[in-house]
């Protein structure tokens, strides 16, 4: 914590693990995704295009979706994943309400240099105005989200590179020595928004339709392919079944979805605890209260199994996890 004594470390070494986590550029990963999906069996891609009507029956569900050009399809299906952010335009469809809360902050996101490599770090730094993460990316570059409230993440981009790279600068120290570089900013407004339901009918809302978290933590992408993972796993589950049996398999039905619906509950609640609670923690200004920050740090860092608990959590490895989210195959 900025100006504050306490201060906490966790290696992966020490928790036995090769890395706590990767950082990967959404470029590449899309060019990995896009790549596999190209050679999926029975895969249809209509991109880009969004869902403006759906009509959910009993065992089907309808989606009209309207392509760039304007052209629109009809398109039926036993389920539909509703994973289309946080402003879900299925979950409006349906008339499903969600609740917010608004952190008065916005994310200015970004890529820098450094003058001393990050090696693999990263480093997490809270300030008054709002934490600030700096990721390790390849090529000795770093990704940076710098939280602000919404009036100085629009004044921050603004300014000239030169005057941009000082203010950070002065704000998150020299532990990597002078910030050499910066490339293009863009700028986010944060929230958590939960769905308030996770299914209905034959839809399953997943990833930040179901819950956008605060990325003070890197937390919710992870969050998402875990809702992808147990997804996955319970339809396979299904498909194996029915052809075991010989019966026929409905991947959109109620018991399925609510299979679903209680696997996910808990790690997503925690999550949203976890993340929400470090926001409220680190925005108090009560007096005296960041003496017991510092002091609640220092604790962290010194008692044995605090950070084990932590890596635990955030490494994703807390809970029941699906088959793919331990590197099992789903058959």
């Amino acid at each position: 914590e900025r100006g504050r004594f306490g201060a906490a470390r966790i290696h992966a070494t020490e928790e036995g693990v090769p890395a706590l986590g990767y950082t990967v550029e959404n470029q590449a990963l899309g060019r990995a995704l896009w790549g596999k999906l190209a050679s999926a069996p029975r895969f249809t891609a209509i991109a880009p295009a969004k869902v403006t009507a759906l009509d959910v029956g009993d065992e089907t569900v309808r989606a009209v979706v309207e392509q760039q050009d304007g052209e629109r399809l009809e398109i039926e299906a036993p389920l539909v994943a509703a994973a289309d952010g946080a402003r879900s335009s299925v979950r409006t469809a349906l008339g499903v309400a969600a609740t917010e809360d608004d952190y008065g902050q916005c994310a200015v996101i970004f890529n820098i240099g450094t003058e001393v490599p990050l090696e693999g770090r990263a480093f997490e730094r809270f300030t008054p105005r709002g934490p600030i993460a700096m990721l390790p990316l390849a090529g000795g570059r770093a990704a940076v989200i710098w939280t602000l409230s919404h009036e100085e993440a629009e004044r921050v981009r603004a300014l000239p590179d030169t005057a941009f790279l000082a203010a950070l600068q002065e704000a998150f120290g020299y532990r990597l020595g002078r910030i050499t570089r910066v490339g293009e900013r863009n700028v986010h407004t944060l929230a958590r928004v939960a769905s308030g339901t996770v299914t209905q009918g034959r839809v399953v809302f997943i990833g930040d339709a179901a819950l956008r978290t605060h990325p003070v933590a890197g937390q919710g992408f992870n969050l998402a392919l875990r809702d992808i993972a147990t997804l996955a796993e319970l339809i396979a589950d299904t498909l194996t079944t029915a052809a075991d049996t010989g019966a026929a398999a409905d991947i959109g039905a109620a018991a399925l979805l609510e299979r679903y619906r209680a696997w996910r509950a808990a790690d997503q609640r925690r999550v949203s605890h976890f993340t929400h609670g470090l926001i409220n923690l680190f925005g108090e200004t009560t007096p005296g209260f960041g003496v017991g920050r510092g002091l609640g740090l220092m604790a962290f860092d010194l008692v044995p199994g605090a950070k084990a608990l932590l890596a635990r959590q955030t490494m994703g490895r807390a809970g029941r996890l699906p088959r793919l989210a331990r590197g099992l195959s789903l058959k």
